[in-house]
This record gives C-alpha cells, structure tokens and sequence, in this order.
C-alpha cells in the first residue's frame, strides 16, 4: 500500500513496480467492484500481482481482498435458475490464492482491517525530492532520458524473464522461533 500526498510519486512506484512483473503474472485494474473477484477464473489470481490505481477503486472489493489475503481463497455460493427446468440451484465458485495485492492512496484513514494486511509505504515527499523529480522530468524529454528508458526497458524484461524461472518453494526459517515483534498492538 503506497501512501502519500497527491502528486508526491505514488503512481510512479506502482507503475515502476508493476513493469517488473511479467504481463501473465500481473492484474492491473483501475476498480475492482464488490463481486467481482469472487467470479474470477479458479487459478486467475493465483500467484498474481493485482494492482489497483487507487484505494478508492478497491473499496467495494476490500472484504474480497482481506479475505483472499488472509484465507488465501474466495469461495462464493450464489443461488441460479437453471434454464433446462426453471428450478433454483447453488452454484458454487471459487478463486485460489495467493494473491499479491499493490494500491495507491493519499488517505492514511483507509479501512484498518484492509490497511493492516498491507506493508505501508510511503513516499519522499521532502523539498529536495521533488526538485530531484523536477529534474528528472525535464531530462526525460532529452536524448539521455531517451537512453535511460530504453535502458530501464531492457532491465524490466530481463526482470520479467528471470522472474518465469521461478518455481513455488516451501520456506523454512530456521530461526523463526528467534524473531520477536512489539505485542502492544495487533498490527
């Protein structure tokens, strides 16, 4: 979750951080309705990328979201008329996780029951950031800007390309029993 001020980057992260990720692997949404993960193809989220432009475009889908977070699958039962002999039936569906999830927000007063599945960052919003963007901007438009994105274009596909050699593995720490966090709040 990418938070901060408008104009401050946001959206530049998250649009540097999803170029990184394979087009298969990668979900991008402007809204994401209240039902609509829940009817996704069965693997389509599943070890996917699902960013969302902005918090506001998640909200009616932030139950669906915490939910294939924590529980890492949505299973939905809906009640359908069958057209052969008019007669109601169940009809279930169900998405497998895990999901990985990327939004944007200027609000820090997101739902805390969303927000709290979510590493928060944030994003320089200091004097000397923004002149070190100003900069960047104006070079854009000249031959080394031209340079330094066909360059930034060859480092996201060798990115992507390494990232489909990856196979899901089980994760063992074996020091796992040693890490310690705060138990004064449950966040």
């Amino acid at each position: 979750l990418v938070l901060s001020r408008a104009a401050a980057g946001k959206s530049h992260l998250a649009d540097a951080i999803t170029r990184l990720v394979p087009a298969e692997d990668l979900r991008k949404y402007t809204r994401v309705t209240g039902q609509a993960l829940f009817y996704s193809e069965e693997d389509a989220l599943r070890h996917k990328l699902v960013a969302i432009e902005e918090a506001a475009g998640a909200e009616e889908a932030a139950y669906s979201i915490r939910t294939l977070q924590s529980a890492g699958e949505l299973t939905v039962a809906v009640t359908t008329k069958d057209p052969r002999d008019g007669r109601m039936r169940t009809d279930e569906y169900k998405v497998k996780g895990p999901a990985s999830f990327l939004v944007t927000s200027t609000s820090s007063e997101l739902d805390p029951e969303t927000q709290s599945r979510f590493l928060v960052v944030t994003v320089d919003e200091s004097k000397a950031a923004t002149a070190r963007i100003l900069v960047a901007q104006r070079e854009a438009g000249t031959l080394e800007g031209l340079r330094r994105r066909r360059e930034d274009d060859t480092t996201a596909r060798r990115h992507q390309a390494m990232q489909r050699l990856l196979d899901p593995v089980e994760v063992i720490i074996p020091f796992a029993r040693k890490l310690r966090f705060p138990s004064e709040t449950l966040r």
